[in-house]
């Protein structure tokens, strides 16, 4: 192909738009008559390859229309030593697998396992290998990976999943593919078409929001020049016409037709008005005065119903005040508001930071799975596991708002016994309380003062001016003028009560609700459920839950995975079940299956929602000890139950 030919083909290749002939000729400083003869060359060039044409539009220009792995077998056709192409060394196998599911969502026909070994530089074992990840993945959004004999592979599915799954393939997952390869999708006008619709809006869109309408927007007119259209039921549509996000998606319709040169069909109409009522928002009212109870009355009858049923499910189960908690109230309304059309519709959204939320925040996290769950069945939907992450934010936040407001006790409490006047105390109280801010001086009294003074306020320390007999708690002598050498010493024994404290265990709370009678060493089983049965029936056995724990532990582990990484898993029922705290262990004689990951240490927590500050710190340390391979390889090796005990 001659070389004029070639940089022709190159810019209908990276063009995503119409563009004129009088456009390539000026790029090819060629006459557009040179371009027209050219044009009509690669008209016959392309016929070798299946689902590409040029298509000339009267008014608008040519488009070069390919799916994404013509594309990419065009361009490697160009240069014989594959310039451009996919290099084996360029890839890693999860970015081949995302390149492989794009070409097999983009093509509407058959793709043979040698064009995509070929089109990879890799084997067709090595692609037979992927498809099964391939195959995972697409099931997971109802789609079929079809292997046809003498024709290849197809993904089969409704217009509206293909395109789930196309979006899920975002920009965070092709950020590592090299310059150039990946979906060209031209999303900056559609983003700056979003911006000037929200302007108008009550609402406006988080910038994580933006980025997924304009993914989906741009996939969606890709398709849809294609010929590809949703459908979406006469009921359907009906119901999103009468919401206040449908005007907004025929304006938005009508600059993507002005802009991007495409007509869209009512249905697409709807199918934009949907991503409209599924996309996160901040709520703009409240910063140009609106009352609180106009924010919350535009957001509608249904969605305060399920937020209000929501916060009193979680308040129940943590016994903490939360209705009273406005920002908790527009916050959390504010993304039901979205996530309910998100749910209803199986629109799909990515919780980039959920592993870290599941991490951080446990015991929120799972009181979010057994709070809200049974409100979505009430549609008869699930929750997925990146919903209930957010929710758990805003939850979690309200819970540190409600510690905040709390009076909060100082790392050590200390009484300080003085002698002298009233002025020599208050003297010496504020040195203490300057030098030594974390700890808590409660009060300052008398020697005859002190004995119901200890019984009222249970201090850690006495901080004396004179030497005090038969004490019974750790005791530091200083001057009234409180010296470097009074510091050094009421230092010293600071840390001594802290080292105690510590008592050199980093799990105090697990290892106390551990119960020896309660671990099993080196038990043989081959599924989750086997393993939450036995340790629900030792619960049951001595005393610590009652009858019907197993089977409200084996439902939720349904509604999300309990594996927490580092091969362990902390499976648990509802706590209505539960008489007295205590956690079971098993450790296996063999790793077993987790929901895809290997496991072999399963901690069953039994402990009631209402004891938050335990439950939060058991989580915690549960998540910490996971993060630590040294201890975990310890407690795989003990060889009793006490040495197992002694590890943490």
């Amino acid at each position: 192909m001659e070389e004029r030919k070639k940089r022709l083909l190159l810019s209908l290749l990276a063009t995503e738009t119409f563009a004129t002939t009088e456009q390539f000729a000026g790029e090819l400083g060629v006459s557009e008559k040179t371009v027209r003869t050219d044009l009509k060359w690669l008209d016959e060039w392309l016929q070798s390859f299946s689902d590409v044409r040029l298509i000339r539009q009267p008014g608008m220009g040519i488009l070069l229309e390919a799916p994404s792995h013509q594309r990419q077998a065009i361009s490697k056709a160009l240069s014989k030593n594959a310039e451009g192409s996919f290099q084996s060394s360029s890839f890693n196998p999860q970015n081949r697998k995302i390149l492989i599911l794009q070409t097999l969502l983009e093509s509407d026909g058959y793709v043979t396992a040698a064009q995509l070994a070929d089109l990879f530089y890799v084997s067709k074992a090595t692609i037979s290998h992927d498809l099964a990840e391939v195959e995972k993945y697409l099931s997971s959004f109802r789609l079929q990976l079809i292997h046809k004999p003498n024709c290849g592979l197809k993904v089969e599915g409704d217009e509206r999943s293909r395109r789930t799954a196309m979006a899920k393939l975002d920009a965070e997952e092709l950020r590592g593919l090299p310059h150039g390869q990946g979906r060209g999708y031209d999303e900056a006008l559609i983003t700056e078409m979003i911006r000037t619709l929200e302007r108008s809006a009550d609402f406006s869109f988080t910038d994580e929001a933006v980025a997924r309408l304009a993914a989906h927007l741009a996939i969606a007119v890709k398709r849809i020049k294609l010929g590809k259209i949703v459908q979406l039921s006469a009921e359907e549509l009906t119901d999103l016409k009468q919401r206040n996000e449908y005007p907004l998606a025929v304006r938005l319709a009508k600059a993507i037709e002005q802009k991007l040169a495409v007509r869209i069909p009512e249905a697409e109409i709807g199918y934009m008005a949907l991503h409209l009522l599924g996309a996160k928002l901040h709520y703009t009212s409240l910063e140009k005065g609106d009352s609180f109870e106009n924010t919350l009355a535009k957001l509608g009858p249904e969605t305060m119903e399920m937020a209000g049923k929501l916060i009193r499910k979680v308040e129940e189960l943590v016994q903490l005040p939360l209705s009273a908690d406005q920002d908790l109230w527009i916050g959390l309304a504010i993304h039901m508001h979205a996530a309910l059309h998100r749910i209803r519709h199986r629109l799909s959204l990515t919780n980039p930071i959920l592993d870290e939320i599941k991490r951080t925040y446990r015991y929120m996290f799972e009181t979010l799975v057994f709070a809200a769950n049974p409100l979505a069945a009430e549609f008869g939907k699930s929750i997925p596991e990146d919903e209930i992450g957010y929710l758990t934010l805003h939850f979690q936040a309200a819970l540190e708002r409600f510690k905040g407001k709390q009076k909060r006790t100082k790392i050590m409490k200390a009484l300080l016994i003085c002698t002298t006047g009233i002025g020599t105390s208050q003297l010496l109280a504020a040195k203490i309380r300057r030098i030594f801010p974390d700890l808590h001086l409660l009060d300052t009294v008398s020697i005859k003062g002190l004995p119901k003074a200890i019984a009222e306020h249970g201090p850690d320390l006495l901080i004396s001016t004179v030497p005090l007999t038969n004490a019974l708690l750790p005791t530091v002598c200083v001057t009234p003028l409180f010296t470097e050498y009074d510091r050094a010493i009421l230092e010293t024994e600071l840390k001594k009560l802290s080292d105690q404290e510590n008592d050199q265990r980093r799990y105090p709370v697990l290892r106390k609700l551990l119960k020896p009678e309660l671990i099993r060493l080196d038990l043989e089983a081959n599924t989750p459920n086997q393993v939450i049965e036995l340790l629900a029936d030792e619960l049951q056995k001595q005393g610590y839950v009652h009858q019907g724990y197993a089977e409200s532990a084996l439902a939720r582990e349904q509604l999300s995975s309990t594996c927490i990484g580092g091969g362990v898993s902390i499976p648990h029922g509802l706590c209505d079940y539960i008489q007295k705290p205590a956690v079971a262990v098993a450790r296996l004689k063999e790793p077993i299956d987790w929901n895809g990951n290997h496991v072999f240490l399963i901690f069953m927590p039994a402990l009631k929602w209402a004891e938050k500050e335990k439950a939060e710190r058991m989580f915690a340390e549960l998540a910490e000890l996971v993060e630590n391979p040294p201890l975990l390889n310890r407690l795989r090796k003990a060889d009793s139950v006490g040495q197992f005990l002694e590890h943490l």
